[in-house]
């Protein structure tokens, strides 16, 4: 009898390899699921003939936890047919303990974010690593709450680092949907991302990512990933994200910012103190004055004494007037600054906007896992030679506003001049 720590299983049919003895090969001949005792499961391991010798070699099939349990102890214990019951302490040739066990290791860098506003839909991004190829015809199944609103049906779909056909199938009930892939999944960091919108509170906030094999065999796997928590007071959405021509080792520039949906409350609003915009790895921003941060719509009311913080190459922070930002308008804030391209596109190509709260202290807020961080937005990058279909409308937008002063002040100058010539 093989006894199993607490969330181990075994499959009806567990006999793998039947080991075998010095005089005895195979050795077994079944491995049955028997059922439970205080709380764990145990199988039925029945030999060919009696054992004289020691057993080796033996394999058995065992279904793991979602983690790893706090008592983790194998046992066995050995008896001659008719064997006694589980529960008694008497009829048994003897038992052992293996204090090790099955460790469950879950999958490298797994982690989910999405901007928790309730109602407003937002992209949900999501970052593993695999620690073998998933060959084609493989299958992501990815687990979440049932009380969220989760779209992944074509244009809803961000491939990120996905590459080939991607089909998605969202089984909203049961709470999980499948990405099949018609292309090989290398090991490594991958990424992808969907539509969600989220509800008003949460139970059960955990997602899972599962990789399967075409034949259903779990590959790799990451349970209980912590969810975001919900922000209210606060109908904020991210505005698209927007590029130039996108060529290695280029500049080029990006426009992003925030749309602001319905007024704040009016009794203790969040208050919007920071806004970092992350760029994805081995991207930097290329801003070395505050001129180079322009804006495209409504003006964000800027910080006096410094509202520009640039030291980060892969970061760039805006600080809010505090009081000011408390009777910002509903409306559209987008604001635009030169990047460069790195040589080849990262992984996670996920640029993240983050919306921090005040400091009590002069820290600044570290990102989206800031405890000062209000909502962050994560928006799926471009690909290296893609241009966004409303890059030249806004760099047209972006030129007029620079050259409209001065045609302006030229054309003033020169009625003045025409008007103090003598008749």
């Amino acid at each position: 009898m093989i006894v199993a720590p607490p969330g181990f299983n075994f499959t009806e049919n567990c006999l793998v390899n039947a080991g075998q003895t010095s005089t005895v090969n195979p050795a077994l001949k079944s491995c049955t699921q028997e059922g439970n005792v205080a709380g764990r499961a145990y199988a039925r391991l029945k030999t060919v003939t009696r054992l004289s010798g020691t057993l080796q070699f033996v394999t058995i099939r065992i279904t793991t936890p979602d983690s790893n349990p706090s008592q983790r102890s194998w046992y066995v214990r050995a008896c001659n047919a008719p064997c006694p019951p589980m529960e008694s302490k008497g009829g048994w040739l003897g038992w052992g303990e293996d204090p090790v066990g099955v460790s469950v290791r879950q999958m490298i860098g797994a982690a989910v974010m999405y901007p928790g506003i309730p109602s407003i839909a937002g992209q949900m991004a999501f970052r593993f690593t695999t620690s073998e190829k998933l060959e084609a015809g493989g299958v992501l199944r990815v687990g979440y709450p049932t009380s969220m609103e989760i779209n992944c049906a074509g244009s809803y779909l961000y491939k990120v680092s996905l590459i080939g056909g991607v089909q998605c199938t969202n089984r909203i009930k049961e709470g999980y949907f499948d990405l099949k892939l018609t292309r090989p999944l290398p090991p490594g960091q991958q990424a992808f991302a969907v539509t969600s919108t989220c509800p008003s509170a949460v139970d059960n906030n955990y997602f899972y990512i599962v990789v399967r094999s075409a034949a259903g065999q779990v590959q790799d796997a990451a349970m209980s990933i912590p969810g975001m928590r919900i922000q209210h007071g606060l109908a904020l959405a991210a505005l698209e994200l927007i590029w130039g021509t996108a060529e290695p080792k280029r500049s080029t520039a990006v426009s992003l910012g925030i749309e602001l949906l319905a007024e704040l409350p009016l009794k203790d609003p969040p208050i919007m103190s920071e806004i970092l915009v992350d760029l994805p790895e081995d991207f930097s921003q290329q801003v070395l004055k505050s001129s180079h941060v322009e804006t495209l719509a409504e003006p964000l009311p800027k910080r006096s004494g410094g509202w520009l913080d640039v030291a980060n190459p892969g970061r760039l922070r805006l600080l809010l007037d505090e009081n000011a930002v408390q009777n910002l308008g509903v409306g559209k804030y987008r604001f635009q600054f030169p990047i460069r391209v790195p040589a080849a596109m990262p992984k996670y190509n996920v640029w993240t906007m983050t919306i921090c709260g005040p400091a009590d202290t002069n820290v600044s807020c570290s990102g989206p896992n800031d405890p000062r961080a209000l909502v962050s937005f994560p928006m799926s990058g471009f690909k290296m030679g893609q241009n966004h279909p409303s890059s030249i409308n806004n760099q047209q937008t972006a030129s007029a506003c620079q050259v409209r002063l001065p045609v302006a002040w030229l054309v003033s100058s020169l009625l003045l001049l025409l008007a103090s010539r003598p008749a």
